[in-house]
């Protein structure tokens, strides 16, 4: 593969990413207590390089960069002594970026693959411990 200068390492990841995460507990007393998560990550969009990188002889136009994202996921629960109840949502906004998309170049072109985020999921979580 064939690399411009100045033209970002390949894999490297993105140029900045954020992430922030808050949780507040709030005790019920005794050995009671509830509690709210939040988690969230930001990526901005990634440098081109290689097929993606319009001064290299392979650049592939049908090809783009990993996009800027970014993912919410919210968690509320109790503990009640040993049990700890929690209901969440990941994805809250549902994104769904291209973060791997290419095409086959030995069979056919028109073949192609992408991998994104997992779609929003709800959940409940239930933990016991003694």
């Amino acid at each position: 593969m064939i690399y411009n200068g100045g033209s970002s390492i390949p894999d490297a990841g993105p140029p900045t990413a954020i992430t922030l995460s808050a949780m507040y507990t709030m005790p019920f007393g005794g050995e009671r207590s509830g509690y709210a998560r939040v988690d969230y990550n930001r990526s901005s969009e990634w440098r081109r390089y290689g097929t993606t990188d319009p001064g290299t002889p392979y650049y592939d136009s049908r090809l783009i960069p990993i996009p800027a994202y970014d993912v919410l996921n919210l968690r509320f629960g109790a503990r009640l002594g040993g049990v700890d109840v929690s209901v969440f949502v990941n994805n809250v906004q549902d994104r769904a970026p291209h973060l791997s998309l290419t095409s086959s170049t030995y069979y056919d072109p028109q073949d192609w693959q992408d991998v994104t985020l997992r779609p929003r999921t709800y959940g409940l979580t239930l933990t016991y411990r003694r």
